[in-house]
């Protein structure tokens, strides 16, 4: 998108597809609206003053602070969010001290996590709000803190043109194994980037049963070959009306 594809070829509409296990191979789900979150990432280093641990006091202690810090973090999705608006902030990384050195308080503790929302608004208010927080606790423990929040990846919303079109090509090959009502995936996808320069749809193609639950990203999963053919019918169907169009 940044070299200008879509200058140097101009798209009418983009259209992606995901297989997903839990859906037959005879299915597919194509569904207006959202179905992929953000994807952003955010770190947070809370900067104290180390000491030995038998004596706080001459120091300031960042694990606390990251402590308190941790333990508010769920707030900001279970009290700051709109109830009715999905939205997920999860810390996925800590790092402090040395495991050799248990009687050490150190100087620095660093979080990072990632956050999701399926709109502009919670994704805005996500990036606030962990802010927010991290300099609120690291007021409260009179240390310092540097925050930082990537945005990496927008939500995946299906335009509804593109949607009805999309159905159509699924009509032609699944029948009445197309369902229109599923719902949308906390995971992120790249794909939303050429839908933000033309109308998309992004639908979910039947890849069987999430055998033991292992579904995408999972050391177990097995990709089912049988949703080969039904995936590249729903292309060629697709592309068939596209060009009569």
């Amino acid at each position: 998108v940044e070299e200008g594809l879509f200058q140097l070829f101009p798209c009418d509409a983009v259209y992606g597809l995901h297989n997903m296990p839990g859906l037959a191979v005879d299915e597919i789900a194509v569904v207006e609206g959202p179905q992929l979150a953000s994807s952003d990432s955010w770190r947070i280093t809370f900067r104290g003053t180390g000491t030995h641990g038998a004596k706080p006091h001459l120091g300031r202690d960042p694990i606390t602070a990251a402590g308190t810090f941790l333990s508010s973090l769920q707030t900001i999705v279970g009290r700051v969010v709109d109830p009715l608006q999905p939205a997920v902030v999860s810390a996925c990384f800590l790092q402090a001290g040395d495991p050799k050195a248990l009687n050490v308080i150190p100087d620095i503790v660093e979080i990072g996590g990632t956050a999701r929302a399926y709109s502009p608004e919670v994704r805005d208010q996500l990036e606030t709000e962990i802010g927010r927080l991290a300099h609120g606790t690291a007021a409260m423990y009179g240390i310092a803190v540097d925050y930082a929040f990537e945005r990496r990846i927008p939500p995946v919303v299906n335009d509804a043109d593109a949607t009805a079109r999309a159905l159509g090509a699924a009509g032609a090959v699944f029948n009445e194994k197309v369902r229109t009502s599923f719902p949308p995936s906390t995971a992120g996808d790249d794909f939303a980037f050429f839908a933000q320069n033309a109308p998309g749809c992004y639908v979910w193609l039947g890849n069987g049963p999430a055998v033991d639950g292992a579904l995408h990203h999972n050391t177990a999963y097995d990709f089912n070959d049988e949703a080969l053919g039904y995936g590249a019918a729903y292309w060629v169907a697709l592309v068939e009306r596209e060009l009569k169009v």
